[in-house]
């Protein structure tokens, strides 16, 4: 979810005559530890579509992951935009943990934005989501907000999506805006 954040950020800096220079002046705190985490989690999740036992444990590595991110974003909470990853981060955590570490998902959400994908969801093989009931805690902060058509990545997203995703807008935004192209007379972008 936080990559349409970034992709809209970098388009609009781009526009504003921001540039990639500010990414340089980032001092980043165990920057290496945040991509190995998606990289082994990728990894996990592509040995799990084929392993049941490796599926199974899914719920429980996706927790320690969220962790981890935790502990890395902490150690980076002075790069702009990251107090914000870290709520979101931490919020999208809480309700997992909650809910036998998967994501809950809203069902009427999903049959608007992904009727094919039911079928996975309902029948508990989905991964990391399990489907939203009146067993469900704190519901509110699971998967509920359908993006839809005109939006061209339609998905269903948490508030803490949301809140993550704008973290990583300013992440974006600030530092792409720290170096602007220099204007002339016209007002071009030179």
């Amino acid at each position: 979810m936080i990559l349409d954040g970034i992709i809209l950020a970098v388009v609009i800096a781009l526009l504003r005559g921001g540039t990639f220079k500010g990414f340089d002046e980032i001092k980043f705190r165990h920057g290496i530890w945040i991509v190995l985490l998606f990289v082994i989690q990728l990894i996990l999740f592509i040995v799990a579509a084929y392993n049941e036992t490796v599926a199974s444990w899914i719920p429980f590595w996706v927790i320690v992951f969220y962790i981890f991110l935790l502990f890395l974003g902490w150690q980076n909470r002075h790069v702009p935009g990251f107090n914000l990853m870290l709520l979101g981060i931490l919020l999208n955590m809480i309700v997992m943990l909650v809910n036998g570490g998967k994501m809950p998902v809203s069902v009427e959400a999903v049959a608007m934005v992904k009727p094919e994908t039911m079928d996975l969801l309902t029948s508990g093989a989905a991964i990391k989501h399990t489907p939203m009931n009146d067993e469900t805690n704190l519901w509110f902060l699971g998967d509920i907000i359908p993006l839809v058509s005109p939006y061209p990545n339609q998905k269903v997203i948490s508030l803490g999506d949301v809140i993550l995703n704008v973290g990583g807008f300013i992440f974006v935004w600030k530092t792409m805006l720290k170096h602007r192209r220099k204007r002339n007379i016209g007002g071009e972008i030179i």
